[in-house]
């Protein structure tokens, strides 16, 4: 990954597309880069690293610059926070805004898998 020390927007703007890439972020957050993206085309996303039952796993936190640094972070953080709380996966988390929804969606997904037959 690249130097976490390139945490400015400024130096966000002024990457160019080339080789993919990877700018570290701190705390498992990174910047993914594709090599035919640019912040105006949406080749820059946030990404997130974790492991979840046993397994990698990497979430997808938004496009920049739609998403900031600090929005970036601040997802990050929401996640981490969350997932002790609630035993599931970021992702189903973090897709959900209300947690009451999340609550119910949850509960509706575990009758799904444990309906007796």
């Amino acid at each position: 990954m690249g130097s976490v020390n390139k945490q400015t927007d400024s130096y966000l703007r002024s990457v160019k597309p080339g080789n993919p890439q990877k700018i570290g972020f701190g705390g498992r957050l990174y910047m993914r880069i594709s090599s035919t993206g640019s912040p105006t085309t949406g080749g820059m996303s946030w990404r997130m690293n974790y492991v979840f039952e046993g397994k990698n796993k990497t979430l997808s936190l938004g496009k920049y610059p739609a998403v900031t640094i600090r929005d970036a972070r601040s997802r990050r953080d929401e996640a981490y926070e969350a997932r002790p709380a609630t035993g599931c996966e970021y992702s189903d988390y973090l897709h959900t805004k209300d947690i009451k929804s999340f609550e119910v969606s949850l509960q509706y997904k575990l009758q799904l898998h444990h309906t007796p037959t």
